[in-house]
């Protein structure tokens, strides 16, 4: 690029040195602008909502506590309806694997016969790889094609085991567990011999992207399923986003209501959106607006946790391993 000079060394780690003139770009700046384009937003706007998660500096984005996942939620803060792929093109780009700029790189002390096996294997259908491959694979791009191979190889049953911390994917027990789920069914937890709970996932249900779910207006911390809130039994699927999180500053400002008085504010955003509510909420129009140029409205996204409540490891074979999901959220 035009405005970096840089100097890579790769030292025997893996670890990379970085050389720069005056005019260098960071890398850190240099993440963040090419993310934030991808993302048709400001470098600005996305450094802010890096720092306000700690992140600061290149070496917290490259640390190995912070997983691609958590990028792609720090992303999601912006705009919870920005594209599901622009988001995930920008997490990689800020995680150091752009994925617009691949290259194949061989290691410099390797034999012409062991860099022909690299090549090969790169262009090999996935149906052959091993399970440990593809699952590795998938684990370190969260590719779509390996998703569903990992798919098709335990018939659409639970395999994934996480580690202790529930940060990462246990490779060996998730193995061990694809093995068994070909010949039978996998239940949602089971008990080891010293009791202990070990819940399994399905592949689908483990990256972030999988998981978010759209949060009621009127009841902070409830999930909405296909617009329907269990909680007012109201539905909102023919509401306005920007008339949901209106009607939660509402909530906010005016605490809970009756259902009837609740139902008739959701009329008028249905049929009037948000200014249809400010005739009625004048004050509450106005901190709205004030909010939507800052971009601090409410996103009204919800990252669904892994953990399951109470597991039960004698759960039917048709539980979806996602239990009505509740959680305490601060109020906007």
């Amino acid at each position: 690029m035009s405005r970096e000079t840089h100097e890579i060394n790769r030292t025997v780690g893996g670890t990379r040195g970085v050389k720069m003139t005056n005019t260098t770009v960071t890398p850190f700046e240099d993440r963040v602008k090419k993310a934030a384009k991808i993302l048709n937003s400001t470098t600005k706007k996305l450094t802010k909502i890096l720092l306000d998660n700690g992140v600061d500096d290149i070496n917290m984005l490259d640390a190995t506590t912070t997983s691609f996942n958590d990028v792609f939620g720090i992303i999601n803060e912006i705009d919870g309806n920005l594209p599901l792929l622009k988001v995930k093109a920008a997490a990689g780009i800020l995680k150091g694997d752009d994925p617009f700029n691949k290259v194949i790189e061989l290691p410099k002390k390797e034999s012409e016969s062991t860099a022909l096996k690299a090549l090969l294997k790169a262009s090999e259908p996935i149906a052959g790889w091993k399970d440990e491959e593809v699952l590795r694979g998938y684990i370190e791009t969260d590719r779509d094609d390996l998703e569903y191979e990992l798919q098709k190889r335990a018939k659409g049953k639970r395999f994934i085991v996480l580690t202790d911390d529930k940060k990462e994917i246990d490779v060996e027990a998730s193995l061990k567990m694809l093995k068994r789920a070909r010949k039978e069914d996998i239940p949602s937890s089971i008990v080891t011999e010293d009791d202990k709970y070990i819940h399994i996932y399905k592949v689908e249900n483990y990256h972030v992207d999988n998981r978010v779910r759209e949060e009621s207006p009127l009841r902070p911390g409830v999930t909405l399923f296909d617009g329907y809130c269990p909680v007012t039994k109201i539905n909102f699927a023919k509401v306005s986003d920007s008339a949901r999180k209106m009607l939660r500053l509402i909530n906010t400002f005016e605490g809970k209501q009756s259902r009837t008085e609740e139902r008739r504010w959701v009329d008028v955003a249905k049929e009037k959106g948000i200014d249809g509510l400010g005739v009625i909420f004048p004050e509450v129009h106005e901190h709205y607006l004030e909010l939507s140029r800052a971009d601090k409205l409410p996103s009204l996204k919800m990252i669904a946790p892994l953990e399951t409540p109470k597991a039960d490891p004698f759960r039917s074979k048709t539980d979806t391993g996602y239990p009505i999901y509740t959680q305490n959220k601060k109020e906007y």
